[in-house]
């Protein structure tokens, strides 16, 4: 069966992943066809002909020639599927795409990257882990991930997040960090993954409470008209407010609010 326009033969009684012709010659057409093999491989559960893996090795360096956005989508598919295997035999493929891994890198990554199936944020983090956020900041121009995508591997990296499985302390990281935030943040750091489904529900809980200023029961424009300045003092006073509300000393409501104002 051949994949239209990808030069690709899937033998699939042997489930075999094989170029068509000669595989330098495919790859030399073009490199990404390495990216694709591995993930075909990946996502079908067929092992790679010996004389097209020999080639994918060989011709490695090709990748330099294509563009990073190209390498990004074939990854993002690949890395909705258990790739641990491929990552492991393939490995010197990644240091093509990620030049800046360490030695010590290698069986961090074979050894985890499992954990994070359908995840491809957390199996691109993995890729860094070992850098500075300096070295990051520098490094990831190249890579053109979203800002989002950069924000998150920065926040899996290198904040210093406590987790703890109380509804009060989860609505505290809300004021700061979404519920994705989050779920991505004990996922990758293996925190209370044995009572995952406890730590889902209390941030279901958590999240359709107070916890943000917009949830908060008055505003400014509130303050304002029972006496306030317009200034900082007014974001200061509902952070305040809402400090309160988190952690549960005061309802969220209007009249409690502003009598406690007031006061």
């Amino acid at each position: 069966y051949v994949l239209s326009g990808v030069k690709f033969l899937l033998r699939l009684n042997n489930k075999i992943i094989r170029c068509i012709g000669n595989p330098d010659e495919r790859f030399e057409e073009d490199a990404l066809r390495i990216i694709r093999a591995l993930r075909f491989s990946v996502k079908l559960g067929f092992d790679i002909d010996s004389n097209t893996s020999n080639a994918i090795h060989k011709k490695k360096h090709l990748l330099n020639n294509v563009s990073i956005e190209r390498i990004n989508s074939e990854m993002d598919k690949m890395f909705m599927y258990n790739c641990e295997i491929i990552v492991k035999k393939y490995y010197d493929i990644f240091e093509v795409i990620f030049p800046h891994l360490r030695n010590d890198d290698k069986e961090y990554i074979i050894n985890n990257i499992s954990k994070y199936v359908g995840e491809p944020i957390l199996c691109y983090s993995l890729f860094f882990k070992s850098v500075s956020e300096k070295e990051f900041n520098n490094l990831i121009k190249k890579y053109h991930y979203s800002n989002n995508n950069i924000r998150l591997i920065k926040l899996l990296n290198y904040a210093k997040i406590n987790i703890e499985n109380d509804v009060i302390s989860i609505k505290k990281l809300l004021k700061n960090y979404d519920s994705y935030d989050i779920i991505l943040y004990t996922k990758y750091h293996d925190l209370f993954m044995k009572n995952y489904d406890e730590v889902v529900k209390t941030l279901k809980k958590a999240n359709n409470e107070c916890h943000s200023l917009d949830m908060l029961a008055v505003n400014g424009n509130d303050l304002i008209a029972i006496g306030f300045k317009p200034g900082k003092n007014i974001k200061e006073t509902l952070n305040y407010l809402l400090d309160l509300v988190i952690e549960e000393k005061v309802e969220n409501d209007f009249d409690s609010l502003i009598n406690l104002i007031k006061k």
